[in-house]
C-alpha cells in the first residue's frame, strides 16, 4: 500500500466499498496539521471554515479540528466523485 508523502498516516485500512481510509489518531488537530495531511492550503482552509464546511472548535486563540470530522469530510468527498 503506498500512500501519499504529504499524508500523515498513524493507519491505513481498506474499506468495503475499496476507499482507503486513513487515519491520524488524534482527536484534535491544528490548522497546520489539517493543511500538511490535506494537502490543501492555508486560505482553502480557512475558506472552508469560514463556511462552516470544515469544522473546528476554538480554545483561547487557536483554532482545531476533529480529526474525524476531517477525514468524514474527505470521505464524502471521495463518494461523492465516485458516483458521478
Amino acid at each position: 500500500m503506498i500512500l501519499y508523502p504529504h499524508i500523515i498516516a498513524e493507519k491505513a485500512v481498506q474499506t468495503r466499498e475499496g476507499f482507503l481510509m486513513v487515519t491520524t489518531g488524534k482527536g484534535l488537530m491544528s490548522q497546520a496539521e489539517v493543511i500538511k495531511w490535506t494537502g490543501l492550503g492555508r486560505t482553502k482552509i480557512q475558506e472552508l471554515t469560514a463556511q462552516g464546511i470544515l469544522p473546528s472548535i476554538r480554545i483561547g486563540r487557536r483554532r482545531l479540528y476533529p480529526s474525524d470530522a476531517i477525514e468524514g469530510w474527505l470521505k464524502s468527498l471521495v463518494e461523492e466523485q465516485m458516483q458521478g
